[in-house]
C-alpha cells in the first residue's frame, strides 16, 4: 500500500515496446539505453498480427524515468534492435461503450 501512496517507492515500471525491424522481442531479453546501459527486461513479445510488420512487447524497467516516444535498444539473439516505448494498450478497443449519464 505504501507504493500507492508514495510513487517514489516503486522500483519497476511496466512499459510497452514497438519495433519495425528485426526479429520479434521475446521474454528475458535485455532493454538498454541507446548508450548501452541496462534499463530492464522484456517479459513478453510477439509479431503483431493486426499491425504488421510491427513487433510488440511488454517489459519492466528499473526506476528509470522513461516516457512514451523514447528510443531504446533490445538485445535480440546477440543483435541490437531499436524499439520505441509506447503507451498501452497498443490498439484501442472497437467495442461500443454507451455514454455515461
Amino acid at each position: 500500500m505504501d507504493q500507492i501512496k508514495d510513487k517514489s517507492k516503486v522500483s519497476r515500471r511496466r512499459i510497452g515496446l514497438m519495433s519495425r525491424e528485426g526479429p520479434p522481442m521475446r521474454s528475458h531479453m535485455e532493454i538498454q539505453t541507446l548508450e548501452g546501459q541496462t534499463l530492464g527486461e522484456v517479459t513478453s513479445g510477439c509479431p503483431s498480427p493486426s499491425m504488421a510488420p510491427m513487433n510488440v512487447a511488454m517489459g519492466y524497467v528499473k526506476g528509470e524515468q522513461v516516457s512514451p516516444g523514447t528510443k531504446v535498444n533490445i538485445k535480440v539473439r546477440n543483435k541490437i534492435v531499436t524499439a520505441e516505448i509506447v503507451k498501452m494498450p497498443f490498439l484501442k478497443g472497437k467495442y461500443f461503450m454507451p455514454p455515461k449519464n
